[in-house]
């Protein structure tokens, strides 16, 4: 319900920033692919931040769309893509976007690397080890600290919208 309200609420703003990061106690997974899809029609995001939220395959798909739509900085580690090939797929694209600023899929990477066999995993590493460099020469340290940004509540204004991620659903309305 609350993603419902969420997306109905998009439909009646230009939002141009979300941040709604996961915990582990705030996971939406794929349930969040909804809330994507209408900030794809609706044009106007230009920084986007789902860290943590473990959208999987599906919902990295919907976040390369909006990096065609004009998204200008974007926060998807932690967001488990199903497999390398997937993953390097994807980072390739953000290294050939027009994306400003982009935090590097830490845990995503990490996450991938353990369930490699380790007959293979090297060869995995310097694959990753290949691309985060084209990365890190593209992004550099331009990423922001969001983690020290003021989104403890849910603050509504023309261009943006911040969702506390300690707030039960209930609460967000």
């Amino acid at each position: 319900q609350c993603i419902s309200e969420l997306v109905s609420y998009i439909h009646k703003v230009k939002l141009n920033k979300l941040e709604i990061k996961g915990s582990p106690k705030f996971i939406l997974g794929d349930k969040i692919i909804p809330l994507l899809q209408a900030l794809l029609e609706q044009g106007s995001l230009t920084l986007l931040d789902i860290s943590g939220q473990e959208v999987g395959k599906n919902g990295l798909d919907c976040v390369i769309k909006l990096i065609s739509s004009g998204l200008k900085d974007l926060r998807i580690s932690g967001s488990y893509s199903s497999s390398v090939e997937h993953l390097m797929q994807i980072i390739n694209l953000i290294i050939d976007s027009n994306l400003k600023t982009c935090d590097w899929p830490r845990a995503d990477v990490k996450a991938l690397i353990s369930k490699i066999p380790l007959t293979q995993r090297q060869s995995v590493i310097k694959q990753f080890d290949n691309i985060k460099k084209r990365f890190t020469s593209k992004f550099q340290n331009d990423e922001p600290d969001l983690d020290n940004m003021e989104a403890r509540s849910l603050v509504r204004t023309s261009s943006i919208l911040y969702l506390n991620q300690k707030r039960s659903s209930s609460e967000i309305f």
